[in-house]
């Protein structure tokens, strides 16, 4: 192998290494500081790019994706002196890479201390019941109070998430037990609003009973009133139509009686129908012990009552028999 042979393979290697420090491909979501000759140069970002080799050198790479950062557990202590230990996770994005880079020796670390920091100071102005149940207020009171202070190193907190608060022991024995009471009370709230519902339907159901028999009575008795109306009006009608016939009757009878009566044994008829109607009614007054007849109500009084009777035949039938005659007026 001469000496020509090996700077050949010397320039090669170098010619390798000059092209891989002068073109580098940078990553999407990558932003690379470049330094030249240690003093802060440029930002490259995603794709092809150029620089001087062994003068220009990428000092850092960072990632501009939003990045969860795990919280590690820590102690805090309550606004009522109670310690609990509280961890959670927060979600960071380099927003400047040069600040990143030169603002601070690890801005990742510095985040997760400042969020620390700022989540025992809020816990210590809220007692324990806060605590456990304003979780949305400490993620928020930390990420405002930690993007003022992460301004510097180039980093934007989006958001921080409580992935748990975990109280003493006792505590916790004490909250299982208000737990418990809690659930018991909402039982016993369920089952008295469950028989109140149940009593208010039983209730409702007899009113509606009551409504529908009361309903039922008054229909009945409306029947019943209907049904003696009715009663009573075909009665009415019924008795009106006797009436009406019975005076239909009359009527023809005394018109059978006049034809009857128009001829002259018809008008002796009705003189000797007369005559005994007469005696019949002296005798009815006779036999009343109240009433005193005057004088002549002996024998000779009925043949006076008589022969009156058949002189006043006598003039109706004459009539009757004027009237009947063509010439009568």
């Amino acid at each position: 192998m001469t000496f020509g042979f090996l700077i050949g393979i010397v320039l090669f290697f170098v010619g390798i290494v000059t092209l891989y420090k002068g073109i580098r491909v940078v990553p999407q979501n990558e932003s690379w500081i470049v330094e030249r000759f240690g003093k802060y140069s440029q930002v490259i970002l995603g794709g092809l790019n150029l620089l001087i080799p062994y003068i220009d050198d990428v000092a850092y790479k960072w990632d501009m994706r939003e990045q969860p950062l795990e919280v590690p557990p820590q102690a805090a202590t309550t606004k009522d002196n109670i310690r609990v230990s509280i961890d959670g996770v927060l979600y960071v994005q380099i927003t400047d890479a040069k600040r990143a880079s030169y603002g601070s020796s690890d801005p990742y670390r510095a985040v997760i201390e400042l969020a620390q920091t700022t989540m025992r100071a809020q816990i210590g102005r809220m007692d324990l019941d806060e605590t456990l149940s304003k979780r949305d207020v400490i993620n928020t009171v930390v990420v405002d109070e930690v993007n003022i202070a992460s301004s510097p190193w180039g980093l934007l907190i989006k958001r921080y998430e409580i992935n748990d608060i975990v109280p003493p022991l006792d505590m916790q024995e004490d909250m299982k037990r208000q737990a418990k009471a809690e659930r018991e009370r909402r039982e016993l709230e369920t089952s008295a609003i469950a028989d109140r519902a149940a009593r208010i339907s039983r209730a409702e159901g007899k009113r509606r009973e009551a409504e529908l028999l009361a309903e039922g009575e008054r229909l009945r008795l409306e029947n019943e009133a209907k049904g003696v109306a009715a009663a009573i009006e075909m009665k009415a009608v019924a008795d009106a139509t006797a009436v009406r016939v019975k005076a239909e009757a009359q009527a023809e009878a005394l018109l059978a009686v006049g034809k009857a009566a128009a001829s002259s044994d018809g008008a002796l008829a009705v003189s000797f129908q007369l005559a005994q109607d007469a005696i019949g009614a002296q005798e009815a007054i006779a036999g009343q012990s109240t009433v005193v007849l005057k004088e002549g109500g002996g024998p000779s009084g009925a043949a006076d009552t008589v022969a009156e009777a058949l002189a006043v035949a006598a003039v109706v039938g004459k009539g009757i028999s004027d009237a009947a005659s063509p010439g009568g007026n």
